[in-house]
């Protein structure tokens, strides 16, 4: 009398039960995945900063090591999708190859625009402007030891609003 399977119910046609499951899979999916698919179409909060490293030299003349070194340092900056103010925060260099236990020194430097002087640089929306990054005080003795040796280079950026970008350059300390 019982075959093993049951009939189908009065109430729904055998098509209707061979589309049901993978329909509510899918909404459910969709209802899922609504959220992240309208984040992704409105982006990012509109403002922000990108950064790269145009040009990047350091030489080091170990004959005058109360001198500031030379460093030769431009960036380019964007300002993403609003006004921003941009200030240096930090510029790093690490001995290479890069790890946890790599020696680092942080120059004393500010940013300059390279059409003036003042040390925040302003930017309109989706606006690029070239930096001068200037050392401050980091002397040809503080980097005497660093000669010849292949270096990475950090620049950290920073917002009025506290975001920042970094960019990086591979460098090798120029000495005569």
């Amino acid at each position: 009398m019982f075959s093993g399977s049951l009939p189908a119910p009065a109430c729904r046609p055998a098509s209707l039960r061979q589309w049901y499951p993978p329909l509510v899979r899918r909404l459910l999916l969709a209802s899922l995945l609504l959220p992240c698919f309208l984040s992704a179409c409105q982006g990012d909060e509109p403002g922000g900063i990108e950064a790269s490293v145009n040009q990047a030299l350091i030489q080091v003349d170990p004959a005058v090591p109360d001198s500031n070194a030379t460093l030769t340092l431009t960036v380019d900056l964007q300002a993403k999708g609003q006004p921003e103010e941009v200030e240096l925060s930090s510029l790093t260099i690490t001995q290479q190859p890069v790890s946890d236990s790599s020696e680092s020194l942080t120059f004393e430097a500010h940013m300059v625009n390279t059409q003036g002087d003042d040390s925040v640089v302003r930017l309109d929306p989706h606006d690029m402007a070239l930096v001068r990054v200037l050392n401050d005080g980091t002397t040809n003795g503080d980097l005497t030891a660093w000669c010849r040796l292949p270096v990475e280079l950090e620049v950290v950026v920073e917002t009025a609003d506290g975001e920042e970008a970094s960019a990086t350059a591979d460098v090798m300390i120029s000495c005569p």
